[in-house]
């Protein structure tokens, strides 16, 4: 956790000296591949310590906690390469109502603990934009999966909920927790995987059910299902419908271009914010992405507490274009 803010600038200059230097910014992923617990640094959180999203009170700054697991196997390991080149239009939405308000990322890379060599990547909460680019660059996307339709995503949601310390929650923000993905959670946290990973103080005797992983997840954050289209899961209807149950139909989207990824998670952290449409349609066109308004604004009008009307008190900064 670091307490500098979001710096659209200072990102766009450090992408820019490093791609006119030649750099390759997923060389350490190509190097760590196949290779057992090759966890960089930034993306340790899970193995040591928790990972903290702090307020800084006495400057009058207040953190955005916005947590994303990201599955990083088969086709779906190509979604962390687009949210890292299109970052500055998620953080800019994120800061529209409040300037005071600093982002606050934190990444989960999510494989299948049977089969793969780095199966969960645990970050640490990050406002910093040379912090964020590390673990976007630092994470190795293994591409792997287990083939059984399910992946890790139950022990991810366990460490949401039990690995991390978030202010947000004593101000009565519940964070919004995205996962990008495109196949089944399994039944069970299981202890053996969450024991080794985690290593948490108390360890766990017993699997922890979905069931309670699901009710316990919404009770404090406000989660949502990604789906990409590009899968081979698609239009498997049994998937989305299961996610559904546990979540709610509203909170499950079926996304056709996943280069849209970060406009929409965007858009769900603003409108998190402010629970009105018309400032996410406002905010998406300050961007110069006029053709998601549509699509956001059928998505987040089936939830219970939309508001078609933009509140009187709302007063939504310009976003920077790039």
């Amino acid at each position: 956790m670091t307490a500098n803010a979001w710096d659209a600038q200072q990102y766009k200059k450090a992408q820019a000296a490093a791609s006119a230097a030649g750099y390759d910014p997923y060389q350490y992923t190509r190097s760590k591949l196949g290779q057992n617990n090759t966890l960089a640094q930034v993306l340790d959180a899970g193995t040591n310590g928790v990972s903290k999203s702090k307020d800084l009170v006495d400057t009058g700054v207040y953190k955005e906690p916005v947590i994303i697991g990201l599955d990083v196997t088969g086709s779906y390991s190509s979604v962390p390469p687009i949210i890292r080149d299109d970052l500055p239009q998620l953080m800019g939405m994120i800061t529209t109502t409040n300037p005071n308000i600093y982002p606050d990322l934190m990444f989960g890379f999510i494989g299948d603990f049977r089969s793969d060599s780095c199966p969960m990547q645990f970050s640490r909460f990050e406002s910093d934009a040379v912090k964020i680019d590390e673990i976007l660059t630092n994470a190795v996307l293994e591409g792997g999966g287990g083939g059984q339709k399910s992946e890790s995503y139950t022990e991810f949601l366990w460490g949401v909920i039990n690995h991390t310390e978030i202010d947000a929650l004593s101000r009565g923000v519940k964070p919004i927790v995205v996962l990008v993905a495109d196949e089944l959670p399994y039944d069970y946290a299981y202890a053996r995987y969450v024991n080794d990973f985690y290593n948490p103080t108390e360890k766990l005797l017993r699997d922890v059910s979905l069931e309670t992983i699901m009710n316990e997840l919404k009770r404090n954050f406000e989660p949502y299902y990604i789906m990409c289209k590009g899968t081979m899961y698609w239009d498997d209807d049994g998937i989305v419908n299961t996610w559904k149950k546990y979540l709610g139909n509203e909170k499950v989207i079926r996304l056709n271009n996943p280069e849209d990824i970060s406009e929409v998670i965007g858009s769900l952290v603003l409108y998190r914010q402010t629970r009105s449409i018309s400032a996410v349609q406002y905010a998406l066109e300050q961007i110069g992405e006029s053709r998601l308004v549509d699509f956001m604004t059928k998505t987040l009008a089936v939830t219970p507490t939309s508001s078609m009307q933009q509140s009187s008190s709302l007063k939504v900064r310009r976003i920077q274009r790039n």
